[in-house]
C-alpha cells in the first residue's frame, strides 16, 4: 500500500492498481477510500477531479442490483471517492426492508415536545447509519394549508413556529448520528394535485411569515446538511431552478452550506438549474450529465460546477464517508425502536373529548368490551407513499390485540367489523343504461381506442390479464360512458374500488376521485339523486402495473348495512364500546373529502345510540369532520401511530400512559369553514394555486373570521387538570427579546402533561391575524405540583416582514401576550407596548455614490448600487445594531463580518452628525478602501477623510 498526497492536506489510501466498478460501488472499502482530514481540505481533493468526475457526484443513478437504497450516486474510483446512498423518511427508514415504523410526523408534532422528537430522530439516524446510508429524506416541514392535502400526515402541522422548533430538533437528532437530514420540500409544496407541474402563487410577505420560517430555522438553527427542492413551481418558476429561492435566499441570505437535492424527478434544465443553486439531480432525468459540456462551451462558469461538487464532498465528509476508518455503528435492536415508538405514539395521542371522565378505563370494573371497526384488526403503521415504512413484523400490534392483552383474561372482548370502507353492492344493470367502454393502449386515455365494447355492470377483476383483445396486460386505460337512474330519491353513497386509479363523474362533475397508482382501494362520496332523473355517468380507469380491478358500487338510501346491525348488537351487550375509524391518506393524491370513507360515520352514530359508554378512536393523518361528535362521550385522536399502534392505544385507554398530545392542526366542523374559499385557491385553476388567504392559514383564519372550529389548534384534554396563574411580561431587552413567565399547577389527582402555549397579538396597524403562536412547553407534573415557566420571546416573535424594506421590522404599538391550553382556551392575558424597530431598511452610500453591500456572512464591501438588491438594504435597529437580512454587522478584533444578532457590544453602532458610522465599543469608524470596508481611526473636525463619510438615511 502507498500513500499519495493531494496537495499537502488530503491523503488517499488505496491498493496499487485497485479500481472499483464503474459506478464506484465498491469504493466504500477502506482500502480504496480517500481520506479528508477537515472541511478545509476539500478543495485539494476537488482540484484533482476532472469535469466529468465532478458531475458524477451530482447525478443519481439507477438502483444497482442488490441495492436497497432509494437514492444512489456513483463514486469516483480513480480518487477513492466512494458512492453515496440515500433513503426515504420521515417516519423511519423506508427502503423496503424492515425498520422501526414510528408514528407519523403529525403525531410527533402533536406531542409539542422537541426533546421527544429529537430522541426519535436520533434512533432514525442510528438505523439509517447502520444500513450504510448517508442521507435520510426527512423531515418534511411544509405547512398544512389544505385540509384535504394528501401528505399532511408527513408534516409538523399548520403553524410555522411549531414546525420550525420540531424541525430543528429532528435535524439535530438525525445528524447526531452522522447522517444528513434532507429537509423537504422547498417551497410552498402544500397539495398533491398536479404537484409536478402546478405553480403556487404566493406573495412575498406570506412566504416569509408562513412558508419559509420552518426552513429558515432548519438551516440557521438546525444546521441542516441537505435540503430537497420541490416538484412545484413557485410563482411561475420551478423550485429546482428558482434562483431567487435556492441561491439568493437559501444559500446567500441564510448562509446554507449544504447540498440541495431534487425531488424525484423535479429537474427541468441543465444550466438554469445549476446556476439557480441545485446541486444533485435525482429521479431518472439526466440534465446534469451535460454539465461538463456546458462548462466547456462557456454556458456555465466552472465555479458553479466546483461549488456543486464542493458541497457534495462537504456532505460526504460530514457523514463520515471520507474518513480513514468509518466507525461501525452499533447494531440495531428492534425492541429498543419498538419501545420508543410505543412511548412516542402515546405522547402524540390527543384526547379530543372525555365527557363524564369515561377514560381511562378500569379493566377491573369491566366484564365485556365491544371492539368495533373495519380497521381494528390492523395497525395503522403509516400513510401511503414514500414515507411508508416496512415495520418489523414481530413488533406490529393491532388495536384489537393491544386492547385484548391489556384488558386481561377477566374481560371478554367481542370484535365485529361493523362497517365497510365503501359500499359493496355494484350498481346494477337496471340503474345503468347504454353503457359503452373504450380501451386505450396507454394509461393516459389518449389517442384512438384499441377496443370498444358494452357493459351492463362495472365490476371486474382482470388480474394480470388484458381486459379485451388488442389491449396490453399492463399500462392501459378505459373509459365507460352511459346513463344512471336512481330508483328512489335520497342520498346515495357512491364508490369506486380499484387497483390502480379510477374516478367517477356525474353530469360532467367529478364525484369520486380514486386516481393514482395504488393497490386495491375504495374511495366513496355521498351524493343526492332524484328518482326519475337521468344522470350522465362517466367512469375512467387506468392500470399502472401488476394486478387490475375496478368496481363501481352504491348503497340505497336508508339501507342499513348488516355489519352495522351486528355492531349495534355487540355494543348493547357490552360495558363499553370502542369504535375504531380511519381515513386513508397517501402521497400522490389528495383526499377527495375530509369525511371518513364508507359508512364509518353511520357506524359510529349507530353504536353511540346503542351504548352511551362509547369511545371513538380516530386514526387520521389530518383533520376530518365528525358529525357524531356531540353524541359520543369520548373521542381519542390516535393518528397513524406506527408499528406499536395497538400497544400504545391500550396504554392510553387504560391509563397506563396519558394522552399527552395537542392538535397541531385545526379541526373544522366542515372543510368549507376553513380558509379555502375558491377554486383558485384549491383545487386550482389551470394548474395554478392562488394563495389568496395570505397569512390566514389554519387557526389564523378561524380567529380572524370568528369561526368556531370543531376542535381548535393546540387543543387536547388530560386525565388531570391544570391551572395557570401569575403572568409576568418583562420589558424588551437590548436585543429586542421579551421574557414571559407564568405558573402552571397540576390541580388533579394524577400525574399529567400540560402544554402551555404563548400567543402574541399584534397592533392593528401591523396587518396580522389576531394572534400567532410564539412559544410552547411540554411539562409533566405530579399531582399538586406547581412550576414556574419562563419563555424568552425573541425579536422575531414581534416582527413582520416589511416588503418595501426587505427586512423584519417591529411595528410600534401594543402587543398582547396570551397564555393558555389552546388557541381558544387562553387563561392569562397581559401585554406590552413597543416602539418601531428603527428606520426602514435603506441603502447606505459613500460620497461618490457607491453602496454598502453584504453578501452572506462575508465582510461588507462597497459596490455599484442596485435598487433591487436585498444585500444593500440596511437598517439601524432600536438596539443600535446595524442589520441586513436579519444579520448584524459585527466586529471581531478589527475585522467586520455578518453574524447572528446577539445584542453584544461588538454589534453596536451609531451614525454621528458628521456622517460617520462609529463602532460603539472600539470608537473606530467604518471606512471604505476601494471595494473593501474596514475600521479606521475616526477623523475629526476638518480632517474628516472622504472614505469615512456615509449617507445614512
Amino acid at each position: 500500500m502507498r500513500i499519495r498526497r493531494l496537495g499537502i492536506v488530503v491523503a488517499v489510501a488505496y491498493v496499487v492498481g485497485c479500481q472499483g466498478d464503474d459506478d464506484g460501488r465498491d469504493s466504500n472499502s477502506t482500502a480504496s477510500r480517500v481520506v479528508v482530514r477537515s472541511e478545509g481540505d476539500i478543495d485539494a481533493l476537488l482540484a484533482q477531479m476532472t469535469l466529468e468526475e465532478k458531475a458524477t457526484l451530482l447525478q443519481g443513478i439507477p438502483r444497482p442490483a442488490g441495492e436497497h437504497a432509494v437514492g444512489n450516486v456513483a463514486g469516483v474510483p480513480r480518487l477513492g471517492i466512494p458512492a453515496q446512498r440515500l433513503t426515504d423518511g420521515p417516519a423511519g427508514v423506508r427502503d423496503g426492508q424492515p425498520a422501526t415504523a414510528f408514528p407519523a410526523p403529525v403525531s410527533m408534532a402533536a406531542s409539542f415536545d422537541p426533546a421527544l422528537v429529537r430522541e426519535v430522530a436520533t434512533h432514525m439516524g442510528h438505523e439509517t447509519k447502520a444500513r450504510g446510508y448517508q442521507v435520510l429524506y426527512s423531515p418534511m416541514i411544509n405547512i398544512v394549508r389544505v385540509a384535504e392535502a394528501g401528505r399532511n400526515f408527513e408534516s409538523f402541522g399548520e403553524d410555522p413556529h411549531l414546525a420550525g422548533e420540531l424541525a430543528v430538533a429532528h435535524i439535530q437528532g438525525v445528524q447526531s448520528q452522522g447522517v444528513a437530514a434532507q429537509v423537504k420540500h422547498f417551497a410552498a409544496n402544500n397539495q398533491e394535485k398536479d404537484r409536478k407541474t402546478s405553480t403556487s402563487d404566493v406573495d412575498e410577505r406570506t412566504l416569509r411569515e408562513i412558508y419559509f420560517p420552518a426552513f429558515e430555522a432548519a438551516v440557521k438553527r438546525g444546521g441542516a446538511w441537505s435540503l430537497m427542492c420541490a416538484y412545484n413551481q413557485l410563482n411561475g418558476v420551478f423550485s429546482c431552478e428558482n434562483a431567487s429561492l435556492l441561491h439568493d435566499l437559501l444559500k446567500v441570505e441564510w448562509g446554507f452550506d449544504g447540498v440541495v437535492g431534487s425531488d424525484y424527478p423535479a429537474v427541468h434544465s441543465t444550466v438554469a438549474s445549476a446556476k439557480a443553486g441545485l446541486d444533485q439531480e435525482f429521479g431518472g432525468t439526466t440534465y446534469f450529465s451535460k454539465l461538463p459540456d456546458a462548462v466547456r462551451s462557456g454556458e456555465l462558469p466552472q465555479s458553479v460546477l466546483d461549488d456543486q461538487a464542493r458541497r457534495v464532498l462537504r456532505m460526504m465528509f460530514r457523514t463520515g464517508l471520507l474518513s480513514a476508518a468509518p466507525a461501525e455503528p452499533a447494531a440495531v435492536d428492534p425492541k429498543v425502536g419498538a419501545d420508543l415508538a410505543r412511548r412516542a405514539a402515546a405522547r402524540g395521542s390527543v384526547l379530543l373529548k372525555n365527557d363524564g371522565a369515561l377514560l381511562p378505563l378500569d379493566a377491573a370494573s369491566l366484564s365485556r368490551i365491544a371492539v368495533i371497526g373495519p380497521y381494528a384488526k390492523q395497525a395503522t403503521t403509516g400513510g401511503g407513499g414514500s414515507s411508508k415504512v416496512t415495520p418489523y413484523a414481530d413488533y406490529v400490534v393491532s388495536p384489537l390485540d393491544g386492547i385484548t392483552k391489556r384488558a386481561g383474561s377477566g374481560v371478554a372482548i367481542h370484535y365485529v367489523s361493523g362497517a365497510n370502507a365503501a359500499p359493496v353492492t355494484p350498481i346494477p344493470a337496471g340503474a345503468l343504461e347504454a353503457l359503452t367502454v373504450e380501451y386505450f393502449a396507454n394509461p393516459t386515455l389518449t389517442g384512438t381506442p384499441v377496443a370498444v365494447g358494452t357493459d351492463s355492470v362495472i365490476a371486474h377483476d382482470w388480474g394480470n390479464q388484458p381486459p379485451a383483445s388488442g389491449v396490453p396486460a399492463t399500462n392501459w386505460s378505459a373509459r365507460w360512458t352511459g346513463t344512471l337512474h336512481a330508483p328512489v330519491t335520497g342520498d346515495y353513497p357512491l364508490a369506486t374500488t380499484s387497483d390502480d386509479g379510477s374516478r367517477l363523474y356525474l353530469d360532467g362533475r367529478l364525484v369520486v376521485d380514486n386516481w393514482g397508482a395504488h393497490g386495491t382501494r375504495s374511495v366513496y362520496r355521498t351524493v343526492h339523486l332524484e328518482a326519475g332523473q337521468s344522470y350522465e355517468v362517466r367512469v375512467e380507469y387506468y392500470q399502472a402495473n401488476q394486478g387490475s380491478n375496478l368496481t363501481v358500487s352504491w348503497m340505497l338510501p336508508g339501507q342499513l348495512d348488516a355489519g352495522i346491525q351486528s355492531a349495534v348488537d355487540a355494543a348493547k351487550a357490552a360495558d363499553v364500546a370502542i369504535v375504531l375509524v380511519r381515513d386513508e391518506a397517501a402521497e400522490g393524491r389528495d383526499r377527495g373529502t375530509i369525511s371518513l370513507y364508507g359508512n364509518q360515520n353511520a357506524l359510529v352514530a349507530a353504536v353511540a345510540a346503542a351504548n352511551p359508554r362509547t369511545v371513538v378512536v380516530l386514526s387520521s393523518g389530518a383533520p376530518v369532520n365528525l358529525p357524531w361528535a356531540s353524541a359520543v362521550p369520548s373521542v381519542l385522536e390516535n393518528w397513524y401511530a406506527g408499528e406499536q399502534d395497538g400497544a400504545a392505544l391500550a396504554d392510553v385507554l387504560f391509563g397506563d400512559a396519558e394522552p399527552a398530545g395537542r392538535l397541531p392542526v385545526t379541526f373544522p366542523v366542515e372543510a368549507a369553514d376553513g380558509p379555502i374559499r375558491s377554486p383558485e385557491q384549491y383545487p386550482g385553476v389551470d394548474q395554478r394555486y392562488t394563495y389568496a388567504e395570505k397569512l390566514e392559514v389554519g387557526y389564523r383564519w378561524f380567529d380572524a373570521h370568528a369561526v368556531a372550529p370543531l376542535f381548535p389548534f393546540g387543543h387536547g384534554l388530560s386525565y388531570t387538570s391544570f391551572a395557570y396563574s401569575h403572568l409576568s411580561v418583562e420589558r424588551p431587552a437590548r436585543d429586542g427579546s421579551v421574557r414571559v413567565s407564568f405558573d402552571v399547577q397540576n390541580t388533579g389527582a394524577r400525574t399529567g402533561t400540560a402544554v402551555p402555549q404563548v400567543y402574541v397579538g399584534f397592533p392593528a396597524r401591523a396587518g396580522e391575524p389576531p394572534q400567532r403562536l410564539a412559544a410552547f412547553r411540554s411539562l409533566t407534573l405530579e399531582p399538586g405540583a406547581t412550576t414556574r415557566v419562563t419563555v424568552p420571546l425573541d425579536r422575531r416573535a414581534f416582527s413582520i416582514w416589511d416588503v418595501a424594506a426587505k427586512a423584519w421590522n417591529v411595528p410600534g404599538g401594543f402587543y398582547s401576550i396570551r397564555v393558555g391550553a389552546s388557541s381558544r382556551d387562553l387563561r392569562l392575558r397581559g401585554g406590552l407596548a413597543r416602539t418601531t424597530s428603527g428606520a426602514p431598511a435603506s441603502r447606505i452610500t459613500t460620497v461618490d455614490g457607491q453602496c454598502l453591500e453584504a453578501l452572506s456572512n462575508a465582510s461588507p464591501r462597497t459596490t455599484s448600487c442596485n435598487t433591487l438588491s436585498p444585500s444593500q438594504r440596511w437598517h439601524m435597529a432600536d438596539d443600535a445594531s446595524l442589520q441586513i437580512r436579519g444579520k448584524c454587522a459585527t466586529v471581531t478584533g478589527t475585522a467586520i463580518h455578518l453574524a447572528d444578532c446577539n445584542a453584544t457590544d461588538e454589534q453596536k453602532w451609531h451614525a454621528n452628525a458628521s456622517g460617520q458610522i462609529v463602532h460603539a465599543t472600539s470608537g473606530l469608524c467604518l471606512a471604505s478602501n476601494g471595494a473593501h470596508v474596514t475600521l479606521a481611526t475616526c477623523g475629526r473636525d476638518t480632517l474628516l477623510p472622504a472614505n469615512q463619510l456615509w449617507n445614512v438615511p
